[in-house]
């Protein structure tokens, strides 16, 4: 009796083949806008984080102007970059982590403390770099100029 082949269901090589295909450019197309929203989602928080520093920067300068204390105002970044104290005179005010902001992939360099004179006036030029970490391109600066005191962000 000669043996008959049953129908067995399934997938030829072919079809595998073709399948896996469609599904490795399905997921380049995807990988791609991922990594592109990745980035921008980056660049929103270091443009927030600039924002966030002007505010605190005004509000400083708008204490120092109008308290009539006799009071330094300052803010102190942290040596490892992961935030900054607001100071007042020697007290501190306020401490900002970056971590707890949602903002771990960002870091900040500052060579001097920002500080106003009481009056308003800042005692030196100062700038503080926010940064994306791991990538050197995606910075700006918060600088407070001098003898105008404007707070002013630069691409960097």
């Amino acid at each position: 009796m000669p043996n008959k082949r049953k129908n067995i269901a399934g997938f030829t090589l072919v079809e595998v083949v073709i399948a896996l295909a469609i599904f490795l450019i399905i997921e380049a197309a995807f990988y791609s806008g991922y990594e592109m929203l990745q980035k921008r989602s980056k660049i929103i928080k270091l443009n927030n984080a600039c924002n966030l520093l002007v505010l605190e920067l005004s509000a400083m300068q708008t204490r120092a102007l109008y308290a009539n204390d006799g009071f330094v105002q300052s803010i102190k970044v942290y040596s490892d970059g992961s935030g900054y104290d607001l100071n007042k005179g020697s007290k501190k005010i306020k401490s900002v982590k970056l971590s707890q902001l949602g903002w771990e992939c960002l870091k900040l360099f500052c060579i001097n403390d920002v500080q106003f004179l009481p009056g308003g006036v800042p005692k030196v030029y100062s700038k503080i770099i926010v940064q994306v970490r791991n990538e050197e391109k995606l910075k700006k600066t918060v600088e407070v100029q001098p003898i105008s005191g404007r707070i002013v962000v630069k691409d960097e």
